[in-house]
């Protein structure tokens, strides 16, 4: 749905699109509130620098119309739960805050709720692979050499 009054026609331009990539780099502490053989939770806080870089491009062509490129400093805050389904597998989910504390010429609002829903692979799936992995070596060599004798 276009506006296509003469204010709002200022922001549509069909010549060009922006793309927005956004890089940045968080510490974290991720203090463990509940933890136990099935259930985690905890409250992830985050502080991060960053940059974006913003480029126009014509719609039918791959010319550079303007670049920019901005700092911003983000601070994060959430919650966290993981649910171990199995010894090897389980499900997790991700919600917060992002704000970013210190922002340089951005022309976009990077603060906002953030949120992922995950599926995990436990160390235990690794551990007793290796395991079975490692009897199963132990037991075709054991059949060789009884096989040699």
């Amino acid at each position: 749905m276009i506006d296509l009054r003469k204010n709002a026609s200022q922001l549509i331009n069909l010549g060009y699109y922006t793309k927005t990539d956004l890089y940045y780099f968080n510490l974290m502490y991720w203090p463990n509130i509940i933890e136990n053989n099935r259930w985690r939770f905890s409250i992830p806080v985050e502080l991060g620098i960053g940059a974006t870089q913003s480029t126009a491009n014509k719609l039918f062509s791959d010319l550079f119309i303007w670049r920019r490129k901005d700092f911003f400093m983000p601070a994060q805050i959430g919650l966290y739960a993981k649910w171990k389904a199995t010894r090897w597998v389980g499900l997790s989910v991700q919600g917060g805050y992002r704000y970013a504390i210190y922002q340089q010429n951005l022309p976009t609002n990077y603060n906002g709720a953030y949120y992922s829903f995950g599926f995990t692979l436990e160390s235990a799936l690794f551990k007793d692979t290796f395991h079975l992995a490692n009897q199963s070596l132990k037991k075709r060599k054991a059949q060789k050499d009884k096989a040699k004798e």
